[in-house]
């Protein structure tokens, strides 16, 4: 999947008047979960921080794109699935949806998008969601600012196309400069956090801690970490 979406942005930043409005949704009853943890336990570490990084990038570049990027979000939106969602330029879930950030409880921090969640949210809350690892509803989601509205799942899609047009109907290039000079306003720290994040995910990948996550995740029971 990282592939894929490598793919489509790489197309997007060399087509801005083919494709003007982007529409960000999951396939199935989940937004999208985050990274596969079974898949996780057979990667080695360069394999992992490669991933990782190439992730971060991924979604950084969405800031880069000259089209508005709008997530449309049913169901959960978990881990790296969190970040595509809050990653993009605006954010719409269905009443059912959750947002989580729930890594630490595998035994390790988030790999990449501290920087992004923050801006969004504030460090308090970005510490809650991070520390934690519990997942917050789309109710929450609203009022902390991590979604601008909240409408039920049958109407998601159509509340989203409703916006696209609405942003099709503006001047094209000025959309376009006004998305690049708001995200240029933030600086350049959440353009250079993320290697800091990966390695941070990665000295704990090789602990014994997130060995025994990924091991309680397969088998479905709490984990049992060390408390050093």
């Amino acid at each position: 999947m990282t592939s894929d979406l490598e793919q489509v942005v790489a197309w997007l930043l060399g087509h801005p008047e083919e494709v003007r409005v982007v529409l960000l949704t999951g396939a199935g009853d989940a937004f999208c979960a985050g990274d596969d943890v079974k898949e996780l336990r057979s990667l080695s570490l360069d394999t992992a921080r490669n991933l990782s990084l190439r992730q971060a990038e991924m979604y950084l570049a969405f800031e880069q794109l000259p089209q508005p990027v709008i997530a449309l979000v049913h169901g959960d939106a978990f881990g790296a699935g969190c970040v595509a969602a809050y990653s993009a330029d605006m954010r719409l879930a269905s009443h059912a949806a959750r947002f989580a950030m729930p890594e630490v409880r595998l035994g390790w921090p988030p790999g990449y998008g501290l920087a992004q969640l923050t801006a969004l949210v504030g460090k308090s809350r970005a510490l809650e969601m991070c520390l934690m690892g519990e997942p917050i509803s789309a109710a929450q989601a609203l009022q902390w600012g991590l979604v601008s509205e909240v409408v039920s799942t049958g109407m998601l899609l159509k509340r989203g196309h409703q916006i696209a047009q609405k942003l099709l109907k503006m001047p094209a290039q000025a959309l376009r400069a006004t998305k690049r000079l708001i995200h240029l306003d933030e600086g350049s720290q959440p353009k250079v956090a993320y290697r800091a994040d990966t390695e941070a995910y990665l000295r704990c990948l090789e602990r014994s801690d997130a060995q025994e996550g990924m091991l309680a995740f397969a088998e479905k029971r709490p984990p049992k970490f060390s408390d050093k």
